[in-house]
């Protein structure tokens, strides 16, 4: 919904009142509309003051089955009166960027791993600085030659709408169960992540060279899937 700023009309604002889907055999179906996308507790209050614009976000709930690629019709039920119009299918060429991995966000904090390789998997978390800066925690929860387990942890930044993100990855030594004694953090090499949507996690990894004897080594790449999410937080 979208009302010229510049008016000067402002007073009484308009009041939301509702939306309506139709698609082909499902009619007069009240939409799920959200301010924040990807929450089932954002929501858009009832006779909400419109003053100049207002984005939604719809998404499906369990009693209907729309699907929004295809073409639908969306009526806005207004205090005065109530306007239809039809929504076209969706076009791929109309957006370039929506074969590009996701624009890091919180939605992708969660533990992932591969389902074929049991045992091994990632902690991630991205949250925000200051201003456009973001940050992303990668813990590694790998193996060392011998097969024991060993703990690689990473730390990049990047900024707001970025795609990928490079990290800067350590290891410790020298520590002792429950705080016994104090670790020792060293350099072990970098890796590049980014995400292809919200199941799947791509990322190569570059180890520092003359590492010593016993350390995880090497480089390669690595696709996992995701094994749990954050509560309300939920990527789709």
């Amino acid at each position: 919904m979208f009302r010229d700023p510049a008016s000067v009309n402002k007073v009484p604002a308009p009041l939301f009142s509702g939306l309506r889907l139709g698609q082909e055999s499902i009619q007069d179906h009240p939409a799920r509309i959200a301010t924040e996308p990807n929450t089932v507790l954002s929501h858009v209050p009832f006779e909400l003051s419109v003053p100049d614009s207002l984005e939604f976000v719809f998404e499906n709930d369990a009693s209907a089955s729309l699907d929004y690629s295809q073409a639908i019709d969306l009526t806005i039920n207004a205090a005065e009166r109530s306007v239809s119009v039809s929504v076209p299918a969706y076009d791929e060429s109309q957006y370039p960027t929506a074969d590009l991995p996701l624009q890091l966000s919180g939605y992708l904090t969660g533990n992932w791993f591969d389902p074929a390789h049991g045992g091994e998997g990632a902690q991630v978390e991205v949250g925000a600085g200051s201003g456009d800066s973001r940050y992303i925690v990668f813990a590694w929860y790998t193996y060392d030659p011998g097969g024991i387990p060993f703990w690689l942890f990473g730390l990049g930044e990047f900024n707001a709408g970025d795609r990928s993100a490079n990290v800067t990855v350590a290891y410790a030594t020298g520590g002792g169960f429950a705080g016994g004694a104090n670790a020792n953090n060293a350099s072990w090499g970098t890796l590049v992540v980014d995400f292809a949507d919200c199941n799947s996690m791509h990322f190569t990894y570059q180890a520092n060279s003359g590492l010593p004897a016993g350390i995880p080594q090497g480089s390669g790449s690595r696709n996992w899937t995701r094994l749990t999410s954050i509560n309300g937080l939920t990527c789709q």
